[in-house]
């Protein structure tokens, strides 16, 4: 057992297994990856990939990349250890053989894109799955994921204190007793999360970026243009079982809800404070 460890972990053995797995990736025209909040239909759309001819579509697979480093580790170095030893070869072995790889797993924006980019340079491939703010941020609240404060909101989503955050309002989320309320928190994400993927926008211009909208899953007609953005084809009659599906159905177990006028207020509060900071346009 210890010289399979050994011999799987060896570096030499390792680089020979990626030769290998780049030379059965040749078939691959491009590799997609999602940039998105979550909780925002990214397993519909997963499932909505499969038809694509030559397509393989995974849905968050391991190693997910979620945050679960310790404390006074390197975020950026523990997770650019995890691709390059682990997920890429994961990712190449799944994508051999295929013409497209699609991985829908939000944890893409915040923890490896970097490297990804790297590792697959002018075969990459973005969709920039957007979901209403307000739904996102509910739907994270019903759930009990909140950022930085509960254990499935620090595990998964960014912490509002972080001191490289485009969006520094920590102030206002944890000591403001006018923004105490949870779901400031899930609101203020989708909003920074928002504005990370403005920034990368930019950085990665050269990149391909497709933008879907959540309830564009709903239709036929406009998910036949997204396919046709990507320069893929697929079945129409498939299309049809397939769309307004709901696939991830966590939030059906809610355990806080909010009414929607609660929300909408909330929503326009911590706008207007954001606005005040960074002006109208600093997350578009």
């Amino acid at each position: 057992m210890m010289r399979h460890s050994f011999l799987k972990h060896n570096p030499v053995v390792v680089a020979i297994y990626n030769a290998l797995l780049s030379y059965r990736c040749k078939s691959v025209k491009r590799f997609f990856f999602v940039a998105t909040t979550g909780r925002s239909g990214s397993e519909s759309l997963s499932e909505a990939f499969k038809i694509v001819p030559g397509a393989v579509s995974l849905h968050e697979p391991y190693p997910v990349m979620y945050n679960d480093y310790a404390v006074e580790i390197d975020r950026d170095k523990y997770f650019e250890r995890i691709f390059w030893k682990v997920k890429r070869i994961n990712i190449k072995r799944a994508a051999a053989g295929h013409a497209y790889y699609l991985e829908t797993n939000h944890q893409f924006v915040k923890n490896f894109i970097a490297s990804a980019m790297a590792c697959f340079q002018e075969k990459i491939g973005v969709i920039h799955l957007v979901r209403d703010p307000v739904k996102v941020a509910a739907s994270f609240y019903a759930v009990g994921s909140i950022p930085g404060k509960t254990p499935q909101g620090k595990l998964y989503l960014l912490n509002p204190a972080d001191e490289t955050n485009a969006i520094q309002i920590s102030d206002l989320l944890f000591f403001h007793p006018d923004f105490a309320h949870d779901f400031f928190k899930c609101l203020w994400y989708w909003y920074e999360t928002e504005a990370r993927i403005k920034q990368l926008k930019q950085q990665y211009a050269s990149v391909p970026w497709i933008r879907l909208e959540t309830e564009d899953l709903n239709s036929v007609d406009k998910m036949k243009n997204f396919f046709r953005q990507l320069n893929v084809d697929v079945d129409r009659d498939q299309l049809k079982s397939l769309v307004g599906i709901r696939r991830n159905t966590k939030g059906r177990n809610k355990t806080q809800v909010i009414g929607q006028a609660e929300c909408d207020a909330m929503h326009e509060k911590l706008k207007k404070e954001m606005e005040k900071r960074y002006g109208p346009e600093f997350w578009r």
